[in-house]
């Protein structure tokens, strides 16, 4: 069998798997996605449209107007078809795999005004949300039997307020997401499955993943893991070593891709060298970001700071940006922006989804320990889609003493777990006959996502607009 043969099979899979045919397999009673999940799923789109409809390209965005900022990364690669210099640069560093794709965009509407340009790139990031809502929409489908359990769980992805703040913004995050979600689910497959193909095809996605943002060492990581408990349980061993050798393979050579030239730039110039995660862009970082790394940082959370002000600023010590779980947690609902010209309904609203937020933590952690005791095939990847995430931002604050360094951003697929967690729990209440337990769980994430969307309905009535 020749090495085409083996990629048509591969494709093969990854389209069956992706259009619901294999899914079938688990469950026969599950035909596709329930009725209830495609109506929430066109809801999410719509409530993305409503909020590109208000939202400019340099409103609530990350670096793209700045010099050697995301947008000159396109136009750069657009106007030139080469990468840029990642040594003398802010985001010049960041993979290439989006910003080849975004140029091409910015290279085909060319003959347009410039508006509609960064419009067309908007609307690149809105498809890859949507790609990550669907993927995450038959994540639950494989994960839960029960409808109602399934349309809890979207509603908890599809409704999160930094989902659909961080769709429509130019940059490499939503992209990252999307590719996230695929490699994530194909790792899920194997786990319901047992068969180690699927882990080859996770690996693609995970190697794909770091082409796109750095972050993509998370899904190597899961990826690593999993492949370690198939040689454990015997999925992989001497009679289809191959499939092992195969998943290390794609890895290593989506790292080094990835990160090889920053590799060989700090082992040429040593300390004072590239770093080999962010590049040269810790040269270019505004000093006034850093912070400090003491004990207190990391362990502190001031309730009544967090209620009280619950926009991030990572600018000034008053919101709390020196308190990682307090930044973390802010950014996980709305953002790293201030809010500065939004009307005070906003403000009020965010209160109560901050509040929320607040007894959908103690949920999600309380089923955590709960199915460390009863583990199902769905508990390690889902353990790893948590824990591994928050390790690793938890190391990025750390290596860079920055306050934006804590952004939930950097890990919001991890929400797939999140949700994961707050519905078992549901279900565990109601499994247990605690009706009442059952139904609060249910009206608390109602609420959320009745707040949630009246979050963004009061954000279009926001003052002239700013970048804050």
């Amino acid at each position: 069998m020749t090495i085409y043969t083996h990629a048509a099979n591969l494709s093969k899979k990854i389209l069956n798997s992706l259009s619901m045919r294999e899914d079938c397999a688990f469950n026969s009673s599950r035909q596709g996605l329930p009725l209830a999940v495609s109506c929430l799923l066109v809801l999410g789109f719509f409530l993305r449209l409503f909020y590109l409809s208000y939202t400019d390209y340099d409103e609530r965005m990350y670096d793209v107007t700045l010099p050697t900022g995301h947008l000159d990364y396109i136009t750069h690669v657009a106007t030139t078809l080469s990468l840029p210099n990642p040594l003398e640069s802010w985001e010049y560093h960041q993979p290439p795999l989006y910003y080849c794709l975004a140029a091409a965009i910015f290279k085909i509407t060319s003959s347009l005004e410039f508006s509609q340009q960064v419009l067309s790139l908007q609307l690149l990031s809105l498809a890859f949300a949507m790609i990550f809502l669907i993927v995450a929409a038959k994540c639950f489908h494989l994960l839960f039997a029960s409808t109602h359990s399934q349309i809890l769980a979207n509603s908890f992805v599809i409704f999160w307020p930094s989902s659909i703040l961080h769709s429509t913004r130019i940059g490499n995050d939503a992209s990252y997401y999307a590719i996230y979600s695929i490699g994530f689910y194909f790792v899920l497959k194997y786990f319901f499955s047992n068969k180690p193909t699927n882990l080859v095809i996770a690996s693609i996605f995970a190697a794909l993943s770091t082409l796109t943002k750095a972050n993509g060492l998370i899904l190597v990581s899961i990826v690593l893991a999993a492949m370690l408990l198939a040689i454990r349980r015997r999925d992989i061993c001497k009679d289809n070593y191959g499939t092992g050798v195969s998943i290390f393979v794609i890895l290593l050579l989506g790292v080094a891709l990835s990160f090889g030239d920053n590799f060989y730039w700090q082992l040429q110039h040593g300390a004072s060298g590239t770093d080999w995660l962010l590049g040269d862009s810790l040269r270019f970082m505004n000093p006034e970001l850093r912070i400090r790394n003491d004990f207190l940082n990391f362990f502190y959370f001031d309730v009544i700071a967090f209620l009280s002000n619950p926009f991030a600023d990572t600018w000034q010590d008053e919101a709390g940006r020196q308190y990682f779980l307090t930044t973390f947690l802010k950014t996980s609902l709305f953002g790293e922006w201030k809010y500065a010209d939004t009307p005070p309904t906003c403000k009020y609203i965010a209160q109560a989804i901050s509040a929320m937020l607040l007894l959908i933590i103690p949920c999600t952690i309380y089923e955590l320990l709960c199915l460390t005791r009863r583990r199902g095939p769905f508990f390690y990847p889902m353990l790893l889609n948590i824990l591994i995430p928050f390790i690793f931002i938890l190391c990025y604050r750390v290596k860079t003493s920055v306050a934006p360094a804590s952004d939930f951003r950097y890990i919001l697929p991890s929400l797939l777990s999140m949700a994961f967690f707050y519905t078992k729990r549901a279900d565990g209440f109601a499994q247990a006959g605690s009706r009442v337990a059952t139904v609060l769980m249910y009206l608390l994430l109602a609420l959320f996502v009745i707040f949630s969307a009246s979050f963004f309905i009061a954000l279009s009535f926001e003052a002239p607009r700013s970048s804050s």
